[in-house]
């Protein structure tokens, strides 16, 4: 986990705004603290960034992040494989005081 960390924050951006985000295929991972560890939203978390973008079609092939992003993980408690459907991640971190 701690190599998948080291990539989101070398690769991806913070979220300042999205004047400047093109994606044609985007997905939203928002983090919950009470979210259980085997939730790809808390893989994502553990790089400790609470807001950004990550451009998938940038990343280095055969990168750690890159494979783990091929793979199927549970996100908002389904199964799915984030680089088969998106071409951009944006990750949220919700803070404690929110509530849906």
């Amino acid at each position: 986990m701690r190599a998948l960390a080291e990539e989101i924050r070398l690769h991806a951006v913070p979220l300042s705004g999205l004047e400047s985000f093109r994606a044609t295929k985007a997905c939203l991972a928002v983090h919950r603290a009470e979210m259980p560890e085997s939730a790809g939203e808390h893989v994502l978390a553990a790089a400790g960034v609470p807001q950004w973008v990550l451009d998938l079609r940038t990343l280095p092939a055969g990168n750690a992040l890159a494979r783990w992003l091929a793979e199927p993980h549970l996100f908002q408690g389904q199964p799915g494989t984030i680089s088969a459907n998106c071409d951009t991640l944006v990750f949220l971190e919700a803070s404690p005081s929110a509530r849906n």
